[in-house]
């Protein structure tokens, strides 16, 4: 083993020195790391510096603090089986102090099949002593000791975390109460087969300093109001993002400048883009501006000892499908120990006979606990299964268990993350056959003495025998390939006749050590996939495996061909981009071959199992598109950090990427030319501009005239160019409203003035002079003194702005602008570039590679984006806090460079990212986006018509947690039932209805059970909320499912012995009446949603759903989705049934009664929809605030239902919630009483419809004429959107001018409008008249149109 990683891309000599290994004593064994590695550390400790280049990618996660704190924990891990050096191997390369590993049994057959650092050669000698040498090769920086001894206490109290695996319970107890005592953090795990177990307990004053290691959120401020309560309004760019609880502080307030660097100050959220603070009565008037910044508070929390925790368990779920698995493990997994200290020995596998005896230990056990640990009723069948497979050990259920082992492990020692509280069970008993009553016999899983026992004693030797035969092909060979071999060899995947294909193109570098565990730094600069099969060949000699270097693409078709593909089994990725994994699925789906697809991203995951015929592949859903930055924003405006640093990012591929690329291709394509002048707009003139300064005026021919080159460079950036926008826009410019332009998102910039004295100026002249001189071939240099000397000879020509230059605003006005070529410039590059066939040039293009640090690549990115920030007064930011994003995805540089046609003239912009405050994020525009499934959420924009709780539109977001799209439905029709049948097309369309119709009650009662028992029940028995608050939410929806039963009952006794229904129409006559139930249910939503979005506000209602719209179950929908389904189901009867009707012949028994039933069922959803329309109405009507008696119009109390309600903008860019009422038209602010619940104060005088003057502005109209118009501009001078409201003969009601988000709300406002003000009218009218009948009910008022989601699509109300 080395003595210390090596330098990247370092070649090792074959003379490496080799670690020893004494006896220190009788009981332990250790590494000698006395010697000092190259870098001249030791060890890790207090003076301990952290080596970047081995650590690079945990940084990224942990942080520097956390990662000094880690490095000075000592570790013991007991129990030296699969479990445990899982676990060990992890915490190693995770870089503690030290770990010491421990254990009193000898090596085993079982053993093998999971302990991946034992060899046959090892049976019967201690197992901690075989794995200690092994286990040291991982990180030289972490001692590791060998410890065979008893775990007295004084011994224990060396550790500053304990991990017990394999132990007893008695043993368990013992040490959690000793390590709960001395203020040692305890984690506990172990496997039983398919079962895992985990319990932590970090003592009673545990601090978290981060409990979820995000990036502190900011935003920019709009208003602060003065009261008991200030609210905090943020600029409509994008949400806030805060929850209620958070602390946050200030900076940049104009005004009140008392909030100017507080103390971090408790909010509570009032919306997307408000929340209060503390009381600022007292404060000096807002002005403008400000930046309100998330401040990562420390929490303590209190664990429980082990013993105290047993009889009051806490759970962590880990599948919300499985809601009563925990409990029910945590008797089991106490009943499994009971039988092992009874008999010594555990369940033999697949035995009735002690799965009998199990069960009644398990009762026992459980009639035994006192506490909340008592289970009800016991699983029965699930408690066999662990007597089962309990005596199993399988290397992937150990790999996970000790995944997560490892990560409270590192919690523990850092303090950032959330840690487990306090229990987790799983199970993965889907692995099982799915068949009922398939259970294999004692005989089948018996051991064999082979290494493979551990696996049979699950899955008996049929399944092993298969494993063996198999032939894999895996892409990739980083960390997650790395695993996926090691589990390969450990299940004796290719241990027969099969065979394992890894390809990887990659050599192995230092950074890939910390987490690349088959690597050593005697390999780096070897080939992955080699140095990876020689590795596991090792673990299991009998494992076949072949290592290759390829490119998975287009261009390797003649390697992996038809034959290659069809003779596989399936294929493993693990990959690092998603245009490798796409192309690995396509080939995946035309081969009908499985996938197995999984990713990294920091502390997240994902895993994607594709089954041909059974699953969607990969490909088959996309994420939602990531927020980019504006082009404006970029260029001429920022106002955070990440703009800079994209802003760099883009220069670098502007200056040293894309220029020596095109002038390449001009100097020896031939096509060049003519590909590049039928490029669309000014795009011909901007590359051959670009090839021209590449080939003649920037050409350097010395390493002065690069230094001469990034001066120039360097002033026209951060001086010249910032001069010429204040020039267009001076500091005091103001919009045609009044307004500064140099405001809310507009930071007002200032130039710079070059010094040799200013260490960052000299940081981009060397970074940015070396960068050019490469491009070239130049010689470059290092000498700052000497690059001193070069610049005070240069001459930097004096810049005076100029008039003309047009500097766009906005992303819009930058399309709409002039892009026409300039046909006289371009004709004189033609001439004036250099004739290809006489020119000598060798340019090279610089690929960006953040990981080394003597490349300049990112010296340049730090100088370049921190430079822009002192140009706009942005905080700057440092190398590290520059890397700490996390990496992008999983190893594996499978990079399908076929993907993009490099042949094409490069104008590219890089791909912009997502909000940041690091610089990782911006830094690897070779890695496309990394997870497909990580952080994926889709949210419909706002319903118009009765939103129940008034929020913006909720944009297409990402999150940082997995999700997928929602899981596809079983899409099985009526044909596919039936082998054969005579019937005519119409009675086949009519059987599919029919059947589509019992499909959706089987599918409404599945869903409306699921949601009583993962939603309803869950969140009573955890007290999430109160039985009443959740009585409010769910209404009468558990009185719904007996009545879909009885319906979906009555239809299947329809269903003949053919499988088709005669007669569907009386059953339906019959049972539409009890539809009425619906009125209560429909009418109470109004109310429930607004209730479930209050609630959400709280963040333990938040986790809780977050987690369940994330498990598999959910379909990625969220609770109130679920909740909306009857009224979905209730408007599709009519439909079907006109489809019936439609599909059935005259002759035929149900021509008399389906026109009564569809009769019924339409007067039942009319009486549906008026009653919820009125309770929605009232809901309303109860939530307005008057500030005058003079606003209570006795019109808004006469209406009977909305026309629409929802945000609009006034003049002064405030946003308000409007409602139309059937005979007022009322204008409101949303707030919150006391208790959390919405209030609507009324804004100004409401408006009575029938006295409603409407003026529509279209858009596009010039500004200046209106007093309201430059407030919705912008500074473009242009209006969108807008529409103005007046009252005829009113002397209280003001004009209103309004603003809608899009042209298709302000066509939905209008539109409503002006229906609203006829039926007044005419109701005025008929008043007036004396006609006392009703007008009515508008025809748009339909419930197929009542969307009570926040979160669904705007629907035309008046097109029906």
């Amino acid at each position: 083993m080395s003595s210390s990683p090596l330098s990247k891309k370092r070649r090792l000599s074959g003379t490496e020195t080799k670690t020893g290994s004494h006896c220190s004593s009788s009981n332990s064994v250790r590494t000698d790391l006395s010697h000092t590695p190259a870098n001249g550390m030791a060890k890790n400790g207090n003076d301990a510096e952290i080596d970047e280049g081995l650590y690079s990618r945990q940084l990224y996660v942990l942080g520097h603090e956390a990662m000094k704190r880690m490095q000075n924990s000592n570790v013991l891990v007991s129990g030296m089986r699969g479990l445990g050096v899982e676990i060990a191997k992890n915490v190693i390369l995770g870089g503690v102090r030290s770990v010491t590993v421990h254990d009193h049994g000898v090596a085993e057959w079982r053993d093998l099949s999971s302990q991946f650092y034992l060899r046959e050669e090892d049976l019967g000698k201690n197992r901690a002593e075989v794995s200690q040498p092994r286990l040291a090769e991982l990180n030289s920086y972490v001692p590791v000791t060998a410890y065979t001894g008893a775990l007295a206490d004084d011994y224990l109290t060396k550790f500053q975390v304990v991990v017990l695996t394999n132990s007893t319970l008695e043993e368990q107890q013992q040490v959690g109460d000793l390590c709960h005592s001395k203020g040692i953090k305890l984690v506990v795990a172990d496997t039983r087969g398919l079962f895992g177990q985990l319990f932590c307990d970090f003592g009673e004053e545990m601090i978290v300093f981060d409990t979820n290691g995000e990036q502190p959120l900011s935003a920019m401020i709009s208003m602060i109001t003065k009261d008991n309560q200030g609210v905090v309004t943020c600029l409509d760019e994008a949400r806030h993002g805060f929850e209620s609880g958070d602390f946050v502080t200030f900076t940049e307030v104009q005004g009140m400048t008392e909030l100017n660097g507080c103390q971090p100050v408790e909010i509570k959220v009032l919306g997307p883009y408000t929340f209060s603070i503390c009381d600022t009565a007292g404060f000096t008037d807002y002005v403008r501006g400000g930046i309100v910044s998330q401040v990562k508070m420390p929490k303590k929390i209190a664990f429980k000892s082990l013993s105290s925790s047993m009889a009051e368990p806490e759970f962590i779920m880990t599948d919300f499908a499985k809601f009563d698995r925990p409990g029910q493990l945590h008797v089991g997994f106490q009943a499994i120990h009971a039988f092992q200290k009874k008999h010594n020995h555990l369940p033999a596998p697949w035995s009735q006979t002690d799965g009998d005896e199990l069960l009644t230990l398990a009762k026992e056990v459980n009639s035994a606990q006192t506490g909340s640990a008592k289970v009800e009723q016991l699983d029965e069948a699930l408690i066999k299964k662990l007597s089962f497979v309990g005596a199993g050990d399988l290397a992937p259920v150990n790999a996970f268990i000790g995944g997560l082992a490892a990560q409270e492990v590192m919690k523990a020692c850092t303090g950032k993350f959330m840690p487990i509280m306090q229990w987790l069970y799983f199970d993965a008993l889907e692995c099982l056959a799915e068949e009922e009553g398939v259970i294999l016999t004692e005989e089948e899983c018996a051991p064999r003495n082979c290494r493979y026992d551990g696996q049979i004693a699950v899955f008996g030797t049929k399944l092993q025998d298969m494993l063996g035969k198999q032939r894999y092909f895996l892409v990739g060979a980083g960390a997650i390939g790395c695993e996926l071999l090691k589990n390969f060899a450990m299940i004796g995947l290719a241990g027969g006749e099969g065979e394992v294909i890894v390809t990887d193109m990659d050599t192995i570098e230092k950074s890939n050590l910390n987490r690349q565990f088959l690597f050593r730094p005697s390999d780096v600069t070897k080939m992955k996939s080699d140095t990876a099969a020689a590795a596991v060949k090792q673990m299991n000699p009998s494992i076949r495996i072949t290592g290759h270097q390829n490119r998975v693409g287009p261009d390797t078709e003649r390697v992996y061909d038809d034959d290659f593909f069809e003779s596989l089994h399936g294929v493993a990725n693990a990959l690092d981009n998603v245009d490798a994994r796409m192309y690995m699925d396509r080939r995946c789906v035309y081969y009908r071959k499985p996938l197995l697809e999984s990713g990294t991203l920091g502390t997240k995951g994902n895993v994607q199992v594709v089954i041909p015929f059974l699953t969607e592949s990969y490909s088959s859903s996309q994420d939602p598109p990531e927020k980019s930055i504006p082009i404006c924003t970029l260029k001429n405006f920022p106002n955070a950090i990440e703009h800079t640093l994209q802003w760099a990012r883009d220069e670098f591929e502007g200056l040293f990427k894309q220029p020596p690329e095109n002038a390449m291709q001009y100097l020896q394509d031939p096509k060049f030319m003519e590909r590049t002048l039928k490029l669309p707009g000014a795009q011909p003139v901007e590359v051959l501009e670009a090839v021209f300064k590449s080939l003649v005026t920037d050409c350097p021919h010395s390493w002065a005239a690069c230094v001469a080159w990034a001066r120039n460079h360097w002033q026209c950036q951060y001086s010249n160019n910032i001069r010429q926008l204040l020039h267009n826009f001076p500091p005091d410019q103001l919009t045609s409203s009044g307004a500064p332009f140099w405001s809310g998102p507009k930071r007002c910039p200032h130039p710079l003035e070059f010094s040799t004295s200013n260490e960052l100026h000299m940081d981009y002249i060397v970074a940015a002079a070396n960068l050019f001189a490469q491009t070239y071939g130049v010689q470059g240099s290092t000498d700052r003194a000497g690059v001193v000397k070069i610049l005070q000879e240069v001459k930097v020509p004096t810049f005076t702005p100029r008039s003309g230059v047009k500097i766009h605003v906005s992303d819009q006005e930058l399309q709409n602008s002039n892009s026409s070529v300039d046909d006289s410039r371009l004709d004189e590059l033609k001439v004036q570039l250099p004739s290809p066939e006489t020119s000598q040039f060798k340019l090279c293009s610089i690929d960006f590679e953040k990981d080394d640090d003597t490349n300049f690549h990112m010296d340049f990115i730090v100088a370049s984006s921190n430079l822009r920030a002192e140009n706009y007064d942005i905080p700057p930011t440092d190398r590290h806090k520059d890397e700490e994003e996390e990496e992008e995805e999983e190893e594996g540089e499978m990079m399908c460079d076929h993907m993009k046609d490099s042949e094409e003239p490069s104008t590219k912009r890089v791909k912009p990212v997502a909000k940041s405050n690091s610089l990782t994020g911006v830094i690897t525009p070779t890695k496309t986006p990394a997870l497909k499934r990580i952080g994926q959420s889709i949210s419909r924009s706002i319903s118009f018509r009765t939103e129940a709780r008034p929020l913006p539109p909720t944009p297409l977001r990402s999150r940082a947690k997995p999700s997928s799209f929602p899981r596809r439905r079983n899409s099985q029709c009526w044909s596919d039932t039936v082998e054969s049948h005579d019937l005519t097309a119409k009675e086949i369309k009519r059987q599919e209805v029919i059947y589509e119709l019992t499909q959706g009650e089987r599918q409404l009662i599945e869903d409306l059970s699921l949601v009583k028992k993962v939603y309803y029940e869950p969140m009573l028995k955890l007290e999430i909320m109160t039985e009443s608050e959740l009585g409010q939410i769910f209404g009468t929806l558990d009185s719904l499912i007996p009545l879909h039963e009885d319906l979906l009952s009555r239809l299947e006794r329809l269903r003949g012995s053919e499988k088709t229904v005669g007669q569907v129409g009386p059953t339906l006559l019959h049972w539409f009446p009890c539809l009425e139930a619906y009125v209560t249910y429909c009418c109470n939503q109004v109310g429930a949603k607004a209730l479930l979005d209050q609630k959400k506000h709280e963040k333990r209602v938040e986790h809780f759903l977050r987690l369940c719209q994330e498990s598999s179950f959910s379909r990625k929908l969220d609770l109130w989705n679920f909740l909306d389904l009857p009224r979905s189901r209730l408007v599709k009867y009519p439909l079907l049934l006109k489809e019936i009707q439609k599909c059935t012949p005259p002759d035929h028994p149900d021509e008399d009664t389906l026109p009564d039933a569809l009769e019924l069922v339409q007067s039942i959803v009319a009486e549906v929809n008026k009653k919820t329309g009125e309770a929605e109405c009232q809901f309303y009507r109860r939530g307005l605030t008057y500030l005058e008696e003079s606003q209570r119009l006795p019109e808004i109390r006469q209406s009977r239902f909305l026309f629409c309600h929802g945000e609009l903008k006034n003049n002064k860019g405030q946003r308000l919630h409007v409602f139309l009422f059937e005979l007022a038209l009322v204008l409101t602010r949303p707030g919150e009483d006391r208790e959390g619940g919405q209030l609507f104060h009324v804004y100004r005088q409401p408006l009575p419809n029938a006295l409603i003057n409407l003026e529509e502005i279209p858009d596009g109209e010039p500004a200046g004429g209106g007093t309201f118009r430059g407030a919705f501009t912008g500074g473009n001078d242009k209006v969108k959107n807008c529409f103005r409201v007046s009252s005829r003969g009113r002397s209280k009601a003001h004009p209103y001018s309004l603003q809608a988000n899009d042209s298709f709300s302000k066509q939905q406002w209008i539109t409503c409008l002006r229906q609203a003000i006829v039926q007044s009218r005419d109701r005025t009218a008929q008043t007036s008249q004396s006609q006392l009948s009703p007008p009515p009910d508008p025809a748009l008022y339909h419930i197929a149109e009542l969307s009570l989601s926040s979160d669904t699509e705007m629907t035309d109300h008046t097109s029906r």
